[in-house]
């Protein structure tokens, strides 16, 4: 892996996921206010965080070109069961919660709006995988758009 011996590598991470792990928390203050700012902007609106989440990570693990070793193990992780090393280091639900438009969902209690949530987070990372396996990048983000629409009507109440 670029030049690092494999003794090297594992004297910092245990494992390519550990690796993928500390780049995503380094980034994670930066990620956090962005995503409290987002939900301040949009009202609170869970919807309206994941689009933004889903364009911020296609946008990076396409364009940035020090996000190779990202793109590599974040395929080697989407083909694996350490799949949720990434959906549970994206979003710090206790940070956000309060910011979380909570009125108009159907939602009780905190763990139901948590887990609303965590389902709409694994929608945005597989729509992400399928969009860096697809071509037509205009077509996958519609389709994403598309899942969120039908969660969206299951979870929002009708006022």
């Amino acid at each position: 892996m670029l030049g690092i011996s494999r003794g090297s590598f594992y004297q910092y991470f245990e494992s390519k996921e550990d690796l993928l792990k500390y780049i995503i928390i380094q980034d994670t203050e930066s990620k956090n206010k962005e995503i409290l700012d987002l939900l301040k902007k949009s009202d609170g609106d869970i919807f309206e965080l994941c689009i933004f989440l889903y364009d911020k990570m296609t946008k990076k693990i396409e364009k940035d070109e020090d996000m190779i070793i990202f793109r590599k193990i974040f395929n080697n992780i989407m083909q694996s069961k350490e799949k949720r090393v990434l959906e549970n280091n994206l979003i710090d639900f206790k940070m956000i919660f309060n910011s979380i438009k909570r009125d108009n969902l159907r939602a009780k209690n905190e763990e139901e709006v948590e887990i609303i949530l965590k389902m709409l987070i694994d929608i945005t990372f597989k729509s992400i995988m399928y969009s860096k396996t697809n071509k037509n990048k205009k077509k996958e983000r519609e389709k994403f758009l598309k899942r969120l629409e039908f969660i969206k009507f299951g979870v929002m109440e009708n006022k």
